[in-house]
């Protein structure tokens, strides 16, 4: 019985390594993709793109 809560913690652990890496592989082929058929001249547009603030979570907080 001790060692079940073990056991599924080790369990949660490695499905969370496998999704990382699962993660990582979409991320570098989004990458590629993204290098492989983006115009060139898309790199400019983050001049006349401003990037998004944080905005908070909490509603009661103002900004």
């Amino acid at each position: 019985m001790k060692n079940q809560p073990n056991e599924f913690c080790n369990q949660l652990i490695t499905i969370r390594e496998k999704q990382a890496e699962i993660w990582k592989e979409h991320l570098m082929l989004e990458i590629r993709i993204h290098c492989k058929f983006l115009p060139p001249n898309f790199d400019h547009l983050e001049n006349f793109i401003s990037s998004i603030d944080y905005l908070p979570l909490n509603n009661n907080t103002k900004i």
